[in-house]
């Protein structure tokens, strides 16, 4: 847990985030921190169309029945908007409920934006994009 959070800051705050302040944050070993880094890394370079001015990070949002729930990453395109989900690995047993969680997110977010269709992907550590269909 204290990685994914780690990670999730290099994520959100890329080369501006200091390493040695987050690393103490989370209580990281220095191995740890460059395994963080280096994910944040490879996935910005692997996945740029998801950072940048049309992305925010840990958006929240209350649903109809008064839940909140908070997307990693909400990117809007000229096309569609996205939900991204990070995750630093994804079993086979983890895909399905995690897959799940993106439809529900997905559900809230086009009860408030129905001007552009909700489109929704998982990215794990390694930079392996997934797809999840509606």
């Amino acid at each position: 847990m204290r990685l994914g959070r780690a990670w999730h800051a290099f994520l959100e705050h890329d080369d501006a985030a200091s390493v040695e302040a987050v690393a103490r944050a989370h209580a990281l070993t220095p191995a740890q921190a460059e395994s963080a880094v280096a994910a944040a890394r490879r996935i910005r370079l692997a996945w740029p169309q998801f950072f940048g001015a049309e992305a925010t990070a840990e958006v929240e949002f209350v649903a109809a029945n008064g839940d909140v729930v908070r997307f990693d990453r909400l990117v809007e395109h000229d096309d569609a908007l996205w939900i991204i989900d990070f995750k630093w690995r994804v079993t086979a047993a983890e895909q399905v409920p995690y897959e799940a969680q993106l439809r529900r997110y997905a559900e809230i977010l086009q009860t408030i934006r129905n001007d552009k269709p909700v489109r929704m992907g998982i990215i794990t550590a390694a930079a392996v994009f997934a797809e999840v269909a509606a």
